[in-house]
């Protein structure tokens, strides 16, 4: 587990008028692991809290933009060659900066483990 926060999700199809579910703001907390990004609901009981998993985004396959005008708690996500952007709003801006830097990092960190596993594989292919 690399870091973990709370943040309101809106999950916007920019393909689509329709949005179905998507236009109400959900209240995820938001755990980011080396390859995946989970999104779960925080269910608070009598005896404790726990965590119901809703879905997953592989983080080598995410884009990001930490800077949203005028929204400074504000971040979005999206699957490269997905419609959905997810918007995340943080409780504050420095949570929302503190937990986009770290996503930033395990992005560029999964890019360039694919880039060399590219070259690698391009490197080992034998012509006959």
């Amino acid at each position: 587990l690399i870091c973990q926060e709370t943040f309101s999700v809106l999950t916007e199809n920019k393909s689509q008028s329709q949005i179905l579910f998507r236009n109400s703001k959900q209240r995820r907390h938001v755990l980011l692991y080396e390859n995946h990004l989970i999104f779960c609901k925080q269910v608070t009981e009598k005896g404790g809290t726990s965590y119901q998993f809703k879905f997953s985004l592989t983080v080598a396959n995410l884009g990001m933009s930490s800077i949203i005008k005028g929204e400074e708690r504000k971040m979005e996500i999206w699957l490269s060659g997905q419609p959905d952007i997810y918007s995340l709003e943080g409780k504050t801006a420095k949570a929302k900066d503190d937990f986009a830097m770290e996503l930033r990092k395990m992005i560029v960190k999964q890019k360039e483990t694919a880039n060399t596993r590219l070259a690698r594989m391009s490197h080992s292919v034998v012509y006959n």
